[in-house]
């Protein structure tokens, strides 16, 4: 059930204007939403149907416990840069970064470049780490193939948005306001979703927390999740600068192969 950048998690619980309706949660219970979170997953909700275009920078830190080595396994951080367009545009760059210790600036992983482009029709994705492969595929309807590093911002597509895309768990059982949090230097309302799931016969028991800015967008998402094994796999996604521009470049979206690039079977 990872939930960084370089996994897709989608969605199974639709928000609609008025209400949230689990339609496919692998959870048998009712989802409950408080009124303060309904009021702010509705303003959510306003705001992605009328936003047209959105572009953001994005960072996503991960770290796993291993119950048998009894060792915290930290992965390298990822980060990157998005360009979306209604209806299905997408830009996205993502690479990792390393820090030599912590407090020190976090320098780029050569080599670590993936990107992922649609322009309406057709998604590519080019990721060899000598920049020699991509792969193609046909748009059967909204961006997916390309949304797969970027799943958070899934729910921009969307004309009645997903919750599960902001929270990244489609099981979520409970959805309750918290309060607000200080970050990166604003003020953020935070929702928690909760809930249990279960996958290959381990029971996962997740805890996910969602900040909605002033701008009824969602800034960040941090996610603990704990395995019935003892496992436990921790995220936090973070977009570091997200606008709303008027409009954006149509050739922003279009993948031209490099010289010498060929294509990968899909």
């Amino acid at each position: 059930m990872l939930r960084t950048v370089v996994l897709v998690f989608v969605a199974a619980l639709v928000l609609a204007a008025n209400t949230i309706k689990p339609v496919a949660a692998t959870s048998s219970q009712p989802l409950n939403v408080d009124r303060q979170s309904q009021s702010i997953l509705d303003a959510v909700a306003a705001k992605l149907r009328n936003t047209p275009w959105l572009v953001a920078k994005f960072t996503a830190i991960s770290n796993a416990y291993d119950p048998k080595a009894k060792v915290w396994s930290p992965s390298d951080p990822q980060a990157g840069e998005v360009d979306l367009g209604k209806p299905n545009l997408v830009y996205v760059h993502s690479w990792s970064v390393h820090q030599k210790a912590q407090g020190t600036p976090a320098i780029p992983v050569p080599g670590s470049d993936a990107f992922e482009y649609c322009d309406g029709t057709t998604e590519w994705d080019y990721w060899d780490q000598k920049r020699k492969y991509y792969s193609k595929n046909t748009m059967l309807d909204t961006p997916s193939y390309s949304m797969a590093n970027i799943s958070h911002l899934k729910s921009f597509f969307d004309q009645n948005p997903h919750f599960a895309d902001l929270a990244g768990w489609p099981s979520a059982t409970q959805i309750h306001y918290v309060g607000t949090s200080k970050w990166n230097g604003a003020d953020y309302r935070v929702l928690n979703a909760s809930g249990r799931d279960v996958e290959g016969g381990v029971t996962i028991d997740d805890d996910t927390r969602v900040y909605i800015g002033s701008d009824n967008l969602p800034h960040r998402v941090v996610t603990h999740a704990k395995y019935s094994d003892g496992s436990i796999y921790e995220d936090d996604f973070q977009l570091t600068t997200l606008q709303t521009p008027a409009s954006l470049p149509a050739h922003l979206f279009v993948f031209t192969p490099p010289p010498g690039a060929t294509q990968k079977d899909n």
